[in-house]
């Protein structure tokens, strides 16, 4: 018997759980992905991959079993639960880790709108060209896009368990990127930049070339600052990266391991009053719009930090459980991978300032951050990067930096909070929202 549909497959696992008297719950994830990209003029990758997956999580006499199959026949399904329940029992006991009921017991949605898309590959190819050609033509000194590409992605995502819950959403959409080498002399410099949109008209080719541009050359001039403390101001894709590599304070998970340094921080002031912060899933800027987590439980804003507050944090059924609370929708699971807890969609919420007081007097705009996840400590909070920007004076460029690295502590900084911008921006990947904000007091070395 050959492949059968993705819900058959999910329902044939289903099955096989509940006859060797197991509870549990399946994902099941579609891809398709179309990438091309540019090298010297010619065409340097076009490439067409897909693939699918079923994996299961089953839960028998308080035993816990991951297991998946790239193969989609009846019988492939059947032997993957069956050797995923067997090798669980040889496991520890996971008794808070239970199928819970859902609420919903069906959810359907997309996590983009699905727009036809009516171009040719001749005409992706064509644009793909024309990203690499188009840094090269916007000035001399543009030697290169060594990393250019146009992706399309097509992908669907189920979840569902034994006490009767489905879960089905798509997403179809279009991303771009590139990148400018420029060299003038013996100098040389780097910048990248990204774009992403549902359709291929709507991506910003423009904005993507001249971005790239614009920071390659201007970087060019940069060199170190006199070490000291400055007011720094970190552009939305690297407070997202900053945010990101310290995601794990908001998790549960980490809070139950006892890794968490937020673990016994509910209710208590760890940031600056004017600092609220929720993971917001739904977000009308946001790009993407998650309607469950890896549970299949329902998405909805949780509100993480309020006025400088810790509020909550991030919990699965699991995490929920053994800190007497309820589920807020962030669990997270992988084919591979137990269960665990994620945000979604970050959001910042806006301050009061207008950008001409936030970038009033000196400070530092940082656009690149390197060694992010070697340099950071989560737990203690540590951080030391190496960064470029600028050095402004009220809004105006005085100097480009590189060179430099950025360090302190990631509990002090959301504390050293000097402004909060009125007006809100989304990173380039259109996954984390935020206004500017103005740190005072931050470290950085240079000569």
């Amino acid at each position: 018997m050959g492949n059968i549909t993705e819900r058959e497959a999910i329902q044939i696992a289903l099955e096989s759980l509940k006859k060797v008297n197991a509870t549990g719950d399946v994902i099941f994830n579609k891809n398709k992905t179309l990438s091309i990209s540019a090298e010297k003029g010619k065409l340097g990758k076009y490439l067409v991959a897909g693939n699918q997956v079923i994996g299961v999580r089953s839960i028998k006499e308080n035993k816990v079993g991951i297991g998946y199959s790239e193969s989609l026949t009846p019988k492939a399904i059947k032997k993957m639960v069956e050797n995923t329940v067997n090798f669980s029992l040889w496991g520890d006991d996971e008794v808070l880790e239970t199928i819970d009921p859902l609420i919903n017991k069906e959810l359907k949605g997309e996590k983009t709108v699905t727009v036809e898309d009516t171009s040719t590959s001749e005409e992706k190819i064509a644009l793909s060209l024309d990203l690499e050609s188009a840094v090269l033509k916007k000035d001399n000194r543009a030697k290169s896009s060594p990393y250019n590409g146009l992706s399309q992605i097509e992908s669907k995502h189920l979840v569902a368990n034994t006490s009767g819950g489905y879960c089905e959403e798509t997403e179809h959409y279009f991303s771009c990127y590139t990148s400018c080498l420029a060299e003038e002399g013996q100098k040389k410099a780097m910048h990248y930049h990204s774009d992403v949109a549902l359709c291929l008209s709507e991506l910003n080719f423009q904005r993507v070339v001249e971005e790239s541009v614009h920071h390659a050359t201007k970087l060019l001039s940069a060199k170190p600052i006199t070490t000291a403390t400055y007011d720094v101001i970190f552009s939305p894709d690297m407070l997202d990266a900053l945010f990101s590599v310290f995601s794990s304070l908001f998790s549960g998970k980490k809070a139950m391991e006892g890794i968490n340094p937020w673990k016994d921080k509910l209710d208590k002031s760890i940031a600056a009053s004017s600092l609220s912060l929720m993971d917001n899933p739904k977000h009308s800027r946001g790009f993407f719009k998650f309607n469950f987590d890896g549970e299949g439980r329902e998405k909805k804003p949780i509100t993480i930090i309020e006025k400088g507050r810790l509020n909550s944090l991030l919990h699965n059924t699991k995490t929920a459980k053994y800190f007497n609370t309820v589920s807020t929708g962030s669990a997270i699971r992988g084919m591979k991978s137990a269960l665990d807890v994620a945000p979604y969609q970050l959001v910042i919420s806006p301050g009061g300032f207008s950008k001409s007081e936030l970038t009033s007097g000196l400070y530092l705009e940082i656009i690149d951050l390197s060694g992010l996840h070697s340099g950071a400590n989560p737990v203690s909070g540590q951080f030391s990067f190496g960064a470029s920007g600028y050095l402004r004076q009220d809004g105006e460029t005085i100097q480009p930096l590189k060179e430099i690295t950025v360090s302190g502590n990631f509990f002090q900084l959301l504390n050293d909070i000097k402004m909060i911008g009125n007006e809100i921006l989304v990173s380039s990947d259109k996954n984390f929202i935020t206004p500017l904000i103005r740190f005072s007091n931050v470290s950085v070395a240079g000569d």
